[in-house]
């Protein structure tokens, strides 16, 4: 590993988050981000994708080592989960302050209001490949042109503005199957 961009799903208790259906939780892929570094990859953009849902042991040395390689992290956000995704993305930048930080996934799309606080830089709402690609393509090349990339909300430093909505990816066989090998699938 050590790759700038990480996609992650945060430690979380699979009990909180499915509730009875806790039992399944193990053998669900998250599918958002196999579609996202899939997306990624054919944009020649490769992600390091850390599951600490199902594997904590893995966090101790990310937070140790690992994250100092990180400039892009993305994380999902679930209703049900955006709590430890707040305490997690404080830890982050507690850690490495100029680590830029993209939230996405339900809760951001329902409720991006709840996401916006002074850790946060970037919110994705709507699907979330084609923006997350181009807001790393520019970070990546130090630009700062936010206003192009649609479903995006960006931290001004005095709050955060919103730019377009824009149309869902209509052929998805365009982007190809998710990138399922990233993951430890069999846990």
């Amino acid at each position: 590993m050590g790759n700038k961009v990480a996609l992650i799903l945060p430690p979380t208790d699979p009990n909180d988050q499915y509730g009875n259906l806790s039992t399944a939780a193990p053998e669900l892929p998250p599918l958002g981000i196999a579609f996202i570094a899939k997306y990624l990859l054919n944009s020649e953009i490769d992600c390091d994708i850390y599951d600490f849902s199902v594997n904590r042991s893995r966090l101790k040395l990310f937070l140790k080592k690992e994250i100092y390689s990180c400039e892009i992290i993305g994380i999902p956000v679930f209703i049900t989960t955006y709590l430890d995704v707040a305490k997690f993305v404080e830890e982050i930048k507690k850690i490495k302050k100029s680590i830029k930080i993209v939230l996405g996934g339900p809760h951001a799309t329902l409720f991006p209001n709840d996401l916006f606080n002074k850790n946060v830089d970037f919110l994705i709402v709507g699907e979330g490949e084609k923006p997350f690609c181009s807001l790393t393509m520019q970070l990546l090349n130090n630009s700062v042109d936010y206003g192009n990339i649609g479903n995006l909300y960006y931290n001004n430093g005095n709050g955060f503005d919103f730019t377009f909505p824009d149309e869902p990816i209509k052929d998805l066989d365009e982007i190809g199957l998710p990138l399922l090998k990233k993951f430890e699938l069999e846990k």
